[in-house]
């Protein structure tokens, strides 16, 4: 979650709290997301939320472990 948290992540999702998430959408859940489902988080960041900590909500949720337990799995099958 650090990673995601850094000045350089936030720079590569075009430095603004959407594209932060939308990126974390992508990313650890591996889908896109709904324009109500940005609007949670965004104003989460923007009344003072840690990056780092809604990266970490994003990789412990279930839908998160789903996709990363399914990515490690088709990783090993290739």
């Amino acid at each position: 979650a650090g990673i995601l948290a850094s000045p350089e992540y936030a720079a590569r999702t075009g430095g603004t709290s959407a594209g932060f998430v939308r990126s974390l959408y992508a990313q650890l859940l591996g889908r896109r997301c709904a324009d109500a489902e940005i609007a949670g988080h965004v104003a989460y960041l923007e009344s003072g939320g840690s990056r780092q900590q809604l990266a970490m909500w994003f990789m412990r949720s279930p839908e998160g472990g789903r996709h990363a337990a399914d990515s490690l799995y088709s990783t090993e099958l290739e």
